[in-house]
Parts: C-alpha cells; structure tokens; sequence
C-alpha cells in the first residue's frame, strides 16, 4: 500500500513540476532560454550527506523465538490442571498431573515376575552347581561305578592272561626239559621196557642162545625167537619172557610217542588260551578309557550346565528392573512441569481426560522474533542480517528494531498473502481477480533490544532493508538522468548559496548506488556537498546553462 502511495505521489508531483515549470517560462518570455527562471522551493534540493536504504514494507506477526509443545507419553486422564493461556509460569513449575495408577499397578506386576524368574534361575544354579560337585568328587574318590566296573573288568582280563602265559610257560619249559608228568611217567615205563628185553636177552644169552640177541635186534619177532631158541637153546620159558618183553617196549614207545603229542598239543592249546586272554585284556582296557571318557564327558557337560545355568541367572538379576524403566519414568513423569520460564500459550488438555498429545504450549518471550513473508520480486536481495524496524499496533509509534535472522528458500502463501496486502485493497482485489499467484518466502527476523510491551501473537509492520549506503551524498531519484554516452548526471545550481540567490545551471557527471524510495545515493562523480540539485534534471535541461534564481520556501 505504501508503495502504491508512493508511486501515486510521484507521478502527482512530477504532473505538478511540470505545470510549474511551464508557467514560469510563460511568465518570463524566455521560452527555450530559461534566463530570469525562479525555482520553487520543491524543484531543488541542497546535495547533503545521508543515508539511502531500498527496503520492503511487509506486515509480520510477533512470536517467541522458542516456542514448545510440553506433552507426555502417559495415556491416563488429567488430575490436575494449575494453569490457563497467558499465566506465566516459572521453569521447573507445576503444570499439571495424571493419573498412573495403571502403571503403577503394572510396574509391581513386573517386578513380581522378574522376581519369581531370579528365584527360578538361582535354584537352577544351585542344582547345577551341586551336581557337578558330586559327580567331580565321585571322580577324585574313585566311585564313579562305571569306571570302576570297567577297571574290575580289566583287572580280571589281565590276572587270566598272567595266569595262561604262566601255564604256557610252565607247559612250555616241562616240554622243553622232560619234566611234563605224562612224558616222565612213559619214558620210566619205557625205561622199564627196555630193561625187560635186555634182561630177556641176557637171560637168553646166558642160556647159549647167542644169535637170540642179534635176532632180536635185526627182527624183534616171536618167530624169530622161538627159530633161534630151537635152533640154539631150547628153553621155551625164557624165549616166551623175551617175547612178553618186547611186546611190551613196543606198546611203551607207542604209548611215549602218543604222550609227546598231547604235550605238543596242550602247548599250542596253551599259546591259543594266552592270545585269548590277551584279546580279553586289550578289550577290558579299551572299556576303562572309553569309562573314563564318558565320565569326563559327562563332567564337562556338567560344568557347561553350571556356565549355563550362571549366566541365565546373571541375565535374570540385569533383567530386574532393566524392563520396568519405561514404566518407572512413567510414574516419575505423572508431574508435568515447566521445562523453562515464559508464557503459557495454549492449554490442550482437561482435567479428567485422557491426555492426548500436547498437554500445554508454552513460548519464552525473553527472545522475540518477527515471522513474515516477502514477495518473491524483493526475496533475491534480502539476505540474513538485514536491518528492520517495525511498529506494532498494541504499541502505538513506538519503533523496534531487528534483523533478518532467516529466509526461507522455499515459497510459503501466495495469492492473498502479504504480497496482496501491500499493494493495497485495489491491487489485492485485481491480483484475486485474475487467479496471478503470488509467491512469497517466509522470513524469521530476530528483534534487537527492548521488547518490552511486545506481544506474542500480535500484528505488526515492519520496514525491511534490502541495500544501503550510508555515509555518502544522497540527491531525488527524478534528479538523475542519464546522458547520450551513457553516463548519469546531475544539473546543480553553480553559484547559488540558498533562497533568493542566482546561479547558472551546469551539468555534474555522477555515479549512483542504492536507489530508496525517494532519493538516491551518490557514490562518484562530480557532484560535491553542499551543491544545490535541481530535482527534475530529466525535465529540465532545457535550463543547462542559464540563470536561474532559488525561489523562497512557502
């Protein structure tokens, strides 16, 4: 709206220099030589020192800059509410309570449970840890019964194979010497034998029957005998006795010869019974470590359901309490409290429902800030740090200043928004009109010094820069035209020192900086201070190089 009424302003005034301009020329009769011109008052302007800011009229909202929801994850109603929008509370004070007695209930359920598992899992310990003792002090004792079976097993299996290797020793060394029972007894009966036919021979010989002897020798027979005892001797009774004899000594020496055999196989039956017992005893001993292994299996594997059992008590104990946290921060979150000093918003919640989302807002206006949007034709020139003032309707002509903390990069409102409110009801209602969107950019601005008074929530119109010069000369804007080789310039009154006082109108090569909403800086050129500007150059250089007089304020 503003700008509106500037634009307004200018083309009235520049239809009103123009005017001017044309009488004083008619008054004067000098068309086209300017000689003898007066200057009103408004058609010049004494080039001075002054700052020259472009800014943005826009309208903004006052808000803290910190502004929070203070809400809670309990679910159960409201049993106390201590404050209503616009009480300022203090941080740390009570805001309101709910009700936990749900949880609560459910917290000791909890810790019933945890309690009865810890119980369980240290008596499963206990258990575990007496089972590995016993068994491991059966081992050290020697009493575990499987090992100790097997070990009487082997201790059997090794006094038998002792046993047959002494026997096939003892059988072994009596073949080997003569002295087996059997042999001793056949060799003393075939002693004997032979005795007898050697007495029979003798006998025979004794009776004459010399060639008795050698019949025998060559051919033991009853034939021969009795041939040689006819034919030498006749004494049948002792042929008949040789006869006997030798029968005898045949049958001993088969009886020897049968005698050797069984000793031969008893041997062999011997040898077979010491490889049996063998065969026994590596049986026996492979079962006594294959005992032990398992015992010693069994132990690890005892040991392991201690480990086992251990660390599912350890977890157990972690576990009591560890659950219920959430639960415990429950009921220790039943007091909503301030987490800082400020305003209390809005209030979200009523005593005796249940909480849903925020209970109350709360905004610290120990900082405050300015919220508004720029219209996208001003947003490329403003950035963080600009300058702004800005009055407020609860305030009256008050002026507060800020600067540009943020602009957003992305657009927010657009038809309708403060784009339309700033070109006025007529430009709002044409811009509606047509469907044209708007764009505008949200922009945060952060309020220096006092804020005293300021309101959250309230209305206010701030002025914002988007460039300046300060420090330098600063001349209309209408008094700036630009010359055929481009350049820009000036037309001054040279020799003028005020109202009423003459001087001839030159022309000042110029260069400009920040153009405001009226003047324009100088920022080079020929211009100096003090000189006196004319303020329509653009209109009047018809006037270069005449005289011309300052007219006198109104």
């Amino acid at each position: 709206m503003l700008l509106q009424s500037v634009l307004h302003f200018t083309r009235q005034r520049r239809l009103f220099t123009g005017a001017a301009a044309a009488l004083c020329l008619a008054a004067a009769g000098c068309a086209g030589a300017g000689d003898g011109t007066v200057l009103a008052a408004h058609e010049y302007r004494t080039a001075n020192v002054e700052d020259v800011s472009r800014a943005v009229q826009t309208s903004a909202t006052v808000a803290a800059a910190r502004t929070e929801a203070v809400t809670t994850a309990l679910t159960g109603p409201l049993t106390s509410l201590s404050v209503t929008a616009g009480d300022r509370v203090e941080e740390g004070q009570l805001l309101a309570t709910v009700d936990v007695s749900s949880v609560q209930r459910e917290l000791e359920n909890q810790k019933s449970q945890q309690a009865t598992t810890l119980t369980s899992e240290l008596n499963s310990l206990e258990q575990a840890e007496q089972k590995h003792r016993q068994y491991k002090e059966s081992l050290d004792q020697s009493l575990n019964p499987e090992v100790n079976t097997a070990q009487a097993a082997l201790r059997t299996a090794t006094a038998a194979h002792e046993d047959a290797i002494r026997a096939f020793e003892t059988k072994k060394s009596d073949a080997a010497t003569g002295r087996d029972p059997r042999l001793v007894e056949q060799e003393r009966a075939l002693e004997q034998a032979r005795n007898q036919v050697l007495n029979g021979e003798i006998n025979l010989a004794r009776s004459g029957v010399a060639s008795a002897a050698a019949a025998l020798q060559t051919e033991p027979s009853v034939d021969g005998v009795q041939q040689s005892v006819t034919t030498h001797i006749g004494t049948v009774e002792a042929a008949t006795a040789l006869q006997n004899s030798v029968k005898d000594l045949r049958n001993r020496q088969e009886a020897y010869t049968t005698a050797l055999q069984s000793v031969d196989r008893d041997l062999a039956e011997a040898q077979r019974q010491v490889a049996s017992t063998f065969e026994a005893k590596k049986e026996a001993a492979v079962s006594v470590e294959s005992a032990k292994l398992t015992a010693r299996q069994q132990l690890d594997s005892l040991a392991s359901g201690v480990e086992q059992a251990r660390r599912a008590a350890d977890v157990a104990r972690q576990s009591v309490g560890r659950g219920t946290d959430h639960l415990t921060r429950d009921i220790n979150a039943s007091e909503i409290r301030a987490p800082f000093t400020g305003v209390v918003v809005t209030v979200g919640s009523e005593i005796g429902r249940p909480v849903a989302g925020s209970v109350v807002t709360l905004a610290d206006d120990s900082g405050m800030i300015l919220r508004t949007e720029v219209p996208e034709v001003d947003v490329a020139g403003l950035k963080p740090g600009a300058d702004v003032t800005f009055t407020t309707a609860a305030t009256g002509g008050k002026t507060f200043h800020g600067k540009v903390s943020r602009v957003s990069p992305v657009a927010g409102v657009t038809a309708g928004g403060p784009a339309a409110q700033q070109q006025g009801a007529a430009g709002a209602a044409a811009a509606q009109s047509s469907g044209a969107q708007r764009p505008t950019f949200p922009v945060e601005i952060t309020i220096d010094g006092d804020t005293k008074d300021l309101r959250i929530g309230g209305s206010a119109r701030a002025r914002i820069v988007l460039a300046a010069d300060k420090g330098g000369l600063a001349v209309p804007r209408e008094a700036v035209f630009e010359r055929n080789d481009g350049t820009k310039a000036v037309l001054v009154v040279a020799g003028a020192e005020g109202p009423g006082s003459r001087g001839t109108v030159e022309e000042r090569r110029v260069e400009t900086g920040t153009e405001g909403d009226v003047t324009v800086a100088v920022t080079g050129g020929e211009l100096k201070k003090g000189e006196t500007v004319i303020s329509q150059g653009s209109t009047r250089r018809d006037l270069l190089g005449t005289t011309v007089t300052l007219g006198e304020a109104a």
